[in-house]
């Protein structure tokens, strides 16, 4: 017996199911295929921002404290994440409340408002972000290894971005980004734990009117392929010293 279920709405959105036996609670998540490898030097940290963006209000929603307590109201948590080749958005609760669950969810990611003053605040608390990784080196050295490895491209920027970008950011900046990757076939949503009923016709009836669309994808890594060592060293005032050795 199969651990999952993949079921494609015709707009090319995929479904993962896996049932749990004796499961009460379930976990329903929403990814996509668009992390920071999709931005461009001027749109650096934008896919990061987004995910903080997209928890503050939405048109039925108006606030981050009215979505916050439809999920306090259900006795559920929330989250994202965001890497270089993905982004995710997830709520965990009882399954008897996945509606709710699933409803908060897209609602945050089609109808946020990207309130320009929400962003304007939203900036202090990126930077702030930035100046505590830049100043955890267990965290900081995985960014110096892939700076090492990739060089000036996507893959070896910060996913948190850079502080001029993220203070340059506008509401367009955002509205570009999510209309060009946040599309139907680059969007999984995956339910796990207590599933009844028919799952399928409900994300049909959430997400099945998005317009499919070709996004293409973002340019082919480049890598030095001399089979030369290369080594970085980062120095800061610090009584820790972390090391990253990859092939």
């Amino acid at each position: 017996m199969p651990v999952f279920e993949r079921q494609t709405l015709s707009n090319g959105l995929r479904l993962l199911t896996a049932p749990i036996e004796h499961a009460q609670s379930v976990s329903c998540f929403v990814m996509l295929a668009a992390g920071s490898r999709y931005e461009t030097p001027d749109t650096s940290g934008i896919a990061h921002f987004s995910e903080h963006m997209f928890f503050k209000g939405t048109e039925r929603r108006p606030t981050a404290r009215d979505i916050g307590n439809e999920i306090d109201g259900i006795g559920g948590e929330f989250n994202a994440f965001t890497g270089k080749e993905y982004t995710g958005y997830y709520v965990r609760c009882a399954g008897e409340h996945r509606s709710i669950a699933l409803d908060v969810l897209v609602d945050m990611l089609r109808r946020s408002s990207f309130d320009p003053e929400e962003i304007e605040r939203e900036k202090g608390v990126i930077v702030e972000e930035m100046n505590m990784y830049f100043d955890t080196p267990m965290d900081y050295i995985s960014g110096v290894y892939d700076e090492l490895l990739y060089g000036d491209q996507p893959l070896g920027w910060d996913i948190i971005g850079r502080k001029e970008t993220v203070r340059d950011a506008t509401r367009d900046t955002f509205l570009g980004y999510i209309d060009r990757w946040y599309k139907p076939e680059r969007m999984v949503v995956g339910i796990a734990g207590l599933i009844e009923g028919d799952l399928q016709s409900e994300i049909e009836g959430l997400l099945g009117d998005l317009e499919p669309a070709e996004t293409g994808a973002p340019d082919p890594a480049r890598v030095e392929a001399d089979g030369q060592a290369r080594v970085k060293i980062h120095t800061k005032a610090s009584d820790q010293a972390h090391l990253c050795l990859g092939e």
